[in-house]
């Protein structure tokens, strides 16, 4: 299945394998239920089941989701023959079999994987809950009784908060404030099996959300957190502002690489997408800014000639009228999103092309696949959790790419990301070719603005001071237009540095020289006959440097909202 450029809501599953017969069409009624209510709800976002298509619950939710058209992925934890030959009968196996055929088979049995089933198991239950943004648990609500289970795995989405850990592997390092990737809706099940029946007295097919932990399970809750249903909110406006029409006509598509998995060649779509978005927002920011400005300055110089020219008392309706229109201009602006829009798309792009080209290199972060959403933006706004959460959605997608990357793409990293430049001739490409060109634009404009503001002000000060020291010139009809020029010149220099000082012209400037120094340090360690260890580990180091600096940027700009000029 081919899915658009869009982020996806990674839905995990885990549950038990000895259902209760009885029980079971009860159950598949509350998934169908929960997953056509997830569809409804957010319509642009496509949903993804991922489980280990194990007997009993695994199934049950695959062929429900499966009849609902949704993606499926199949996380294989061991060989395949091996894996196959666990299922109780030929029946079951059709069923598993019917299922791997139309779903997207990651493969995490790899040779570098401990031998141990229940390591193995543990293994693919931390991967699943670490990568799905709702984990859909058909449990009976008791402690684990080994690693790998149902009960372990919904220990191991509750890591960071006191939940069990697999011992058979280094976790992500517990991460205080996270929220946006602990959510478990719970389908309290029997087991066919001495003392099946869910914990606590609980009845059967009793469902809820289980978002709270703290050394212990909290009550179901019947409604999504509000963290949680913010984060699926904002993304399904961007996924629904990506879908338009409109919007692909205008998007060039990357060229797709050669020999790698669709989902790769997904995610650079989607780059492709945000970075389009960002631009367009920011164009849209900048030109009302820049209108914006423009009717300041109209006011500015109405306030002083209605002040020094009796005459031209006329002018007080358009000193009102262009404060009306600054106001009205930059609460539109607010109401559309235009700020924010620009920000966090742009945010998001930075996000997915790092990822994106550590994926696609192999780059690994202490023996793991390097994901680049496990601390970004974390210090930010809660608002932002669905930037870190897309880029984890993402990640999971192009898992395909391997564990070593695809063919050649290092090579590709190198010159489709860190790029080249030739400054003479002005001819280069990626991020290298990028930053230099923003950075000499940036250059050019804070010299042309500060160059004219410089003007302006010294012209301004000669007027005063030809009126201090040249008696003759207190003439009225001199006079007057010495004061007026005395006024409006200084104030045209006030509004160009308030300019500079609005669009944070200084701080990019020396961000763009930052980061093109980096890449250019980059470019130089990657060429050569350097080791594609070596090679991974500077990329690995560019990574974490860009998305700091990314950070940074969106800091920087956040309370820099576009609002009404003051009146004089």
């Amino acid at each position: 299945m081919d899915l658009p450029a869009a982020i996806p809501l990674v839905i995990g599953v885990t549950g038990h394998r000895d259902l209760v017969e009885d029980e079971a069409p009860a159950i598949r009624e509350r998934v169908r239920e929960y997953l056509s209510g997830l569809r409804a709800r957010w319509p642009n976002t496509p949903l993804i089941v991922a489980s280990q298509l194990a007997e009993g619950a695994d199934l049950l939710v695959a062929e429900e989701a499966h009849a609902l058209g949704l993606e499926l992925v199949f996380l294989l934890p061991l060989p395949l023959a091996d894996y196959r030959a666990q299922f109780s009968g030929e029946a079951a196996q059709a069923r598993f079999d019917a299922l791997r055929a139309v779903a997207r088979v990651v493969d995490l049995a790899t040779v570098e994987s401990p031998h141990d089933r229940d390591a193995l198991y543990a293994l693919a239950g931390d991967f699943l809950a670490r990568y799905s943004f709702i984990l859909l648990a058909l449990w009976d609500g008791k402690p684990a009784a080994g690693p790998g289970g149902t009960a372990a795995v919904v220990d191991y989405r509750f890591a960071s908060r006191g939940g069990a850990r697999p011992a058979t592997q280094e976790l992500r390092d517990i991460a205080l404030g996270e929220a946006d990737n602990s959510l478990v809706y719970h389908i309290l099940v029997s087991r066919a099996r001495v003392n099946g029946e869910p914990t606590n007295g609980h009845q059967p097919l009793t469902t809820g959300y289980l978002h709270e932990y703290a050394g212990g399970r909290s009550a179901l809750q019947d409604t999504m957190p509000d963290q949680s249903r913010r984060v699926l909110d904002r993304t399904e406006e961007f996924n629904r502002v990506a879908s338009r029409g409109l919007l692909a006509n205008r998007i060039i598509a990357p060229t797709p690489l050669v020999g790698a998995p669709h989902a790769v060649n997904r995610c650079a779509r989607l780059i492709a997408v945000s970075d389009h978005l960002a631009t367009l927002f920011r164009h849209r920011l900048m030109r009302i800014t820049a209108w914006t400005y423009g009717i300041g300055a109209v006011m500015g110089c109405a306030f002083v000639l209605y002040s020094k020219i009796p005459a031209m008392w006329g002018l007080i309706y358009v000193f009102f009228g262009a404060a009306l229109a600054t106001i009205a201009l930059s609460r539109y602006a607010e109401r559309r999103g235009w700020h924010r829009d620009h920000l966090e798309y742009r945010a998001l792009c930075e996000g997915l092309r790092v990822q994106f080209y550590l994926r696609v290199a192999g780059v690994r972060d202490e023996g793991r696949l390097h994901t680049g959403d496990e601390s970004f933006l974390r210090r930010q706004d809660p608002e932002l959790d669905w930037i870190r959460n897309g880029m984890r959605a993402v990640d999971f997608e192009m898992h395909d790419a391997g564990r070593d990357g695809i063919l050649g793409g290092i090579e590709h990293a190198l010159e489709a990301w860190v790029g080249s430049l030739d400054p003479v001739r002005d001819l280069g490409a990626g991020q290298l070719a990028y930053f230099w060109r923003a950075g000499e634009r940036r250059h050019r404009m804070i010299t042309l603005t500060e160059r004219t503001g410089a003007t302006t002000l010294v012209l301004g000060l000669a007027a005063a001071a030809a009126l201090c020291f040249i008696p003759v010139l207190h003439v009225a009809y001199v006079k007057t237009p010495l004061v007026v020029t005395m006024g409006l010149l200084p104030l045209v220099a006030g509004i160009l540095e308030a300019w500079l000082q609005k669009t944070a012209a200084k701080e990019l400037a020396r961000q763009y020289a930052y980061m093109y120094r980096l890449f250019d340090e980059a470019r130089t360690q990657l060429q050569g006959d350097a080791s594609d260890d070596h090679r991974r580990s500077v990329l690995y180091s560019l990574g974490r440097a860009a998305l700091s600096e990314q950070a940074t940027w969106v800091l920087l700009n956040r309370d820099r909202k576009l609002r009404h000029l003051p009146s004089h």
